[in-house]
């Protein structure tokens, strides 16, 4: 299966998640883990195959050709027989069924205003084969006179988009439009009902929002969001589509993936209202009250209502895929009902919302939910995994126990992220289905329940249980055919990339577009052999060039195709460190306060407030929408700053707003502007952005702010909510910059001579003098501010550096060393477990007391060794030997020997267990063990030692997991092991 998830596309691509839409036909008691069938056992519920109603698989990939049975009526004649037929497009099946937009002209806040568009084929996006695109085009809006203005041509088919005008709005002119597009099924007339709904209880889609409608970070529960919004809805008419209707609907958001959506035979209202008590309806609704096949086989039209299509750009699109229809027993209908799966694949987060039967203020609830790779049932929903963590809509309940709570008692809509376990994550990267079962486990003792809620059902398998204490299931496939069928070309989308500066990091994204995903990165020319290109397109690299240089990347799709582009990168000359001003980064916020880029030790603690996050780009309001909830900075134990110096910071839009704030600072306050203690603020200059816009803003120090600060906060006074983003704080300052940052220096080995330069750490030449505290026995540091000399002692040493700058300023800088035995590059009674270097020419080399190598999927021999070949994550890799016998007796060692295939230091902690032959999980993880942290030089060997400490013992294998996010960089080349019981002559070499 190709995987999606390792590539970069346009930020304007829908991007999707891959998998076929196949429901499993039944559910036993099997055991979750196993994912084996059990003929033998009882079933825990009953379902038919689910049967496709509708693919949407266009031949040829055009909308005019028709699929399966359905054919296409464009505007102009009523093949279809539809009502107003000859004025629109419309779908139509052979035995009368029909499918086509709706058109509301009631132009009122209340019952909605117009919305222009058509039906087309999707064939770059579609969740299998092609999908049903719905594009929306102009409409009606409310004009400033308190009437009705229409903008844009009146739409309805394909072939009135191919020959509009589309011209841009005009002055004055709405950009997005207030109207959404539904759609109808309808079957032959309207009494007629749909045979295909008959024996069923389940009717599942898939759908793709626009990003547009809403993320993650604005999906909770704020001053002016009380309760997720209804997203999607089907409206049933039961028995005559010329009466009233039913409402069903979900409240998932676009999480850059598919939504599966999935109704059942409970509507949560009826036009006419719900007069019962607490709004409730049971399964079936007034006419079929507990009997949900008789609901779904008595439907005589049913509306697609898509709510998220309201209030969303002139020309914005949705896609709808396979239409399923299903019957599902033994689960619980009447407290769970309406349930969508939504998935991001980048975070490899899933969003999943249902509704509870109940509306009062008494009427909260909760629930638990399970997830598992096999299908859950009832018998086995206990065996399910619990998620790693629950994002809730109010995040003041998030919970890591799996429990979902209602935001809202008065509404039915419940909504919910759930994160997996990490060691599950590669299991929906390699695409396998997922299963989710939630169960009801709320204390309603405040209202009075529906009698069908306690009534018992017997479970094959379990005995009576009653209706409300099922659980209620659903599942997430992925597909093979992707949203990159495209014919598009594969293109390089980025026209130039940033100004370098001399003698500094340098790093630019590429975005690449068309093509068949996955892509394959590489440079072809670069300035030197620093610059690498990551699997996602990102470059980085040290330039060390004066001039403009050239860079020639060359991108390969998954299916062959190649193409290159030239990059000229101007650089801008090295500043004076003395006589001009120069800009020095102080914090470049990531995707977490551990991730953020800090770059003076003192000032290394991120400050923020609980109300605010990180994403990939920086730190943004993540929760609730009040002006006094944002600040973030960064403190420490100080920098001394003088009058003039300017700080600098950079701001990012990422919504489809204009926003205007202002922005103010402190030096003295670490807490939110009124709270805590009192501190002591002040207003920066404004700043208007426009929608996806970058600026930065200044604040210079005055006489009196300057001295020692140990605390830059900021906050951005705006009540929006994820839209403006704090990416960096720098510094402008006439005073020679400094690194400050722990310095870790290289490794050494007792009784050798060692050397290390400072200047690698950026401990500048202008400061003008460099003392040491307490260096290792043996090491001194001479005016070139290295540290020399032969290492005596062996251990892990911790020092400072005193380092007094031409300001008269005196700055501690911790530093530290570690100094391997003497017996580090080679040891005695040593044998050799298994050599992974020589592979390419005679095989990998295994000790005759093992019988077999064991590697993680995504391991493979590179190089030298075995290391992750095919994802980055360093908990997809492991690598050892096994079915063997061996004794271990206190003070045995293994040794790793490891090699660094990059170009910059590494520091790392593997990872030894002496009982898995599996991959490292949370489940596993007492069997093993962290080693102590590793360093090894650039294209160099490094060793890693596990010391057994317990008692005399026999073990069969040996398994290294690297622990290190990095594909085909550390990479193990020996596993040797040393005894006492080894011969004397036995002599391993570390290379």
């Amino acid at each position: 299966m190709k995987s999606v998830f390792g590539f970069m596309m346009l930020a304007t691509l829908l991007i999707s998640c891959s998998g076929e839409s196949k429901e499993e036909t039944t559910q036993s008691s099997t055991s979750i883990t196993n994912n084996e069938s059990n003929e033998n056992s009882p079933q825990t519920s009953v379902a038919n195959e689910d049967e496709l109603f509708m693919s949407f698989d266009f031949i040829d990939g055009k909308i005019e050709n028709g699929f399966d049975e359905w054919f296409y009526s464009d505007k102009g004649n009523n093949d279809c027989n539809v009502y107003n037929g000859l004025s629109q497009s419309n779908l139509c099946s052979i035995d009368g069924l029909k499918l086509a937009p709706y058109y509301n002209y009631y132009n009122t806040s209340h019952m909605g205003w117009t919305r222009f568009g058509f039906i087309d084929a999707g064939t770059s996006i579609a969740k299998k084969g092609s999908s049903l695109k719905v594009q929306m085009t102009g409409g009606a809006y409310a004009n400033s006179e308190g009437g009705v203005s229409f903008m844009g041509p009146e739409i309805k088919s394909k072939q009135d988009f191919m020959d509009a005008d589309l011209t841009s709005p005009n002055p004055g002119e709405p950009s997005t439009l207030d109207g959404g597009l539904s759609l109808y099924l309808k079957s032959q007339s309207s009494t007629t009902l749909f045979d295909q709904f008959k024996g069923k209880n389940r009717l599942t889609l898939w759908l793709k929002m626009p990003p547009a409608v809403g993320n993650l970070a604005s999906q909770v529960k704020s001053n002016s969001l009380r309760r997720p919004n209804i997203q999607f809805s089907i409206y049933p008419f039961i028995n005559d589509s010329r009466k009233g209707h039913y409402y069903h609907y979900v409240s998932n958001i676009p999480m850059g993936g598919w939504t599966k959506v999935q109704f059942d035979a409970h509507p949560l209202h009826f036009n006419g209202g719900s007069p019962g008590p607490y709004s409730a309806f049971d399964e079936g609704g007034y006419e079929f009250s507990g009997k949900g096949q008789e609901y779904f086989e008595h439907i005589a039209a049913l509306a697609l209502v898509p709510s998220f299509s309201k209030n969303l750009p002139v020309l914005s699109e949705y896609y709808i895929d396979e239409i399923r229809l299903g019957y599902v027993d033994y689960e619980n209908e009447e407290t769970i009902n309406n349930v969508g799966v939504g998935f991001d694949p980048d975070k490899l987060l899933f969003d999943i919302s249902f509704n509870d039967k109940y509306r009062c203020l008494q009427c909260s609830a909760e629930y638990e939910v399970r997830y598992a790779f096999s299908p859950i049932n009832n018998l086995n929903y206990e065996e399910a995994y619990v998620p790693k963590e629950v994002i809730n809509f109010n995040r003041a309940l998030n919970s890591s126990v799996g429990l979902i709570k209602k935001p809202n008692s008065g509404y039915n809509q419940i909504w919910a992220a759930l994160e997996l376990q990490q060691e599950h994550k590669v299991k929906v990267e390699q695409g396998n289905t997922i299963y989710f079962a939630i169960k009801d486990v709320s204390k309603r003792e405040g209202i009075e329940e529906s009698k069908v809620d306690n009534e018992l059902v017997n479970v094959p398998g379990l005995g009576e249980i009653k209706k409300k204490n099922l659980v209620k299931t659903t599942s997430y496939e992925f597909s093979i055919i992707e949203d990159s069928v495209s014919d598009a070309p594969l293109s390089i989308v980025t026209e130039e990339l940033p100004i370098a500066k001399s003698n500094t990091k340098y790093s630019a994204q590429l975005l690449v577009s068309g093509g068949v995903p996955p892509y394959n990165f590489n440079l072809t020319e670069r300035p030197n052999s620093t610059y690498q290109i990551s699997e996602t397109g990102f470059l980085k690299g040290i330039t060390k060039e004066s001039e403009s240089f050239e860079l020639i990347a060359q991108i390969k799709d998954s299916v062959g195709s190649a193409i290159q582009k030239s990059f000229t990168v101007k650089v801008e000359r090295e500043l004076n460190p003395i006589n001009d001003k120069k800009v020095i980064l102080l914090a470049d916020f990531k995707n977490s306060s551990e991730e953020t880029a800090l770059s003076f030790y003192d000032l290394n603690t991120v400050i923020r407030d609980r109300y605010t996050g990180f994403n990939g780009i920086g730190i943004y309001t993540k929760f609730g929408m009040g002006e006094g909830y944002n600040y973030q900075g960064i403190q420490g134990r100080g920098l001394d700053l003088t009058a003039g110096d300017k700080l600098i910071f950079t701001w990012h839009n990422v919504s489809y707003a204009d926003h205007e704030f202002t922005p103010s600072i402190s030096f003295t306050d670490n807490d939110r502007q009124g709270s805590g203690k009192e501190g002591v603020w002040h207003h920066m200059e404004s700043l208007t952005l426009v929608a996806s816009d970058q600026k930065t803003s200044t604040y210079t120090l005055s006489e009196q702010e300057s001295g020692l600060i140990n605390i830059i906060n900021v906050a951005k006074n705006s009540t929006e909510n994820s839209a403006i983003i704090l990416d960096k704080i720098e510094l402008e300052t006439v005073q020679p910059a400094i690194n400050l940052q722990p310095i870790e220096l290289v490794e050494g080995v007792e009784g050798r001579q060692y050397q290390f330069d400072l200047s690698e750490f950026n401990i500048d030449k202008n400061i003008t003098n460099i003392e040491t505290l307490f260096l290792p026995p043996g090491l001194m540091l001479n005016d070139n501010h290295n540290i020399e000399g032969v290492l005596v002692t062996e251990g892990h040493y911790e020092f400072e550096l005193k380092i007094h700058r031409n300001d008269n300023i005196i700055i501690n800088v911790p530093a530290s060393i570690k100094i391997h035995p003497e017996d580090y590059y080679t040891a005695s009674n040593c044998k050799v477990i298994a050599n992974f270097r020589e592979w390419e020419s005679s095989g990998v080399y295994l000790d005759s007391d093992f019988k077999k190598i064991i590697k993680d999927k995504y391991t493979g021999l590179y190089l030298n060794g075995f290391t992750n070949t095919v994802a980055s994550s360093g908990s997809y890799n492991y690598q050892g030997v096994s079915e063997g016998a061996y004794k271990l007796s206190n003070g045995d060692k293994i040794r790793l020997v490891w090699y660094n295939n990059s170009d910059e230091r590494k520091y790392f902690n593997p990872r030894i267990s002496l009982t898995s032959v599996e991959r490292y999980s949370h489940e596993s993880a007492a069997q093993w063990e962290e080693l102590d942290s590793v360093t090894i030089a650039p294209h160099s060997y490094g060793l890693a030692e596990y010391i057994y400490t317990d008692d005399k013992n026999e073990y069969q294998s040996i398994n290294v997991n690297v622990n290190y996010d990095q594909k085909a960089q550390l990479i193990l080349n020996e596993i040797q092991l040393v005894q006492s019981s080894s011969s004397n002559n036995a002599i391993c070499k570390l290379d």
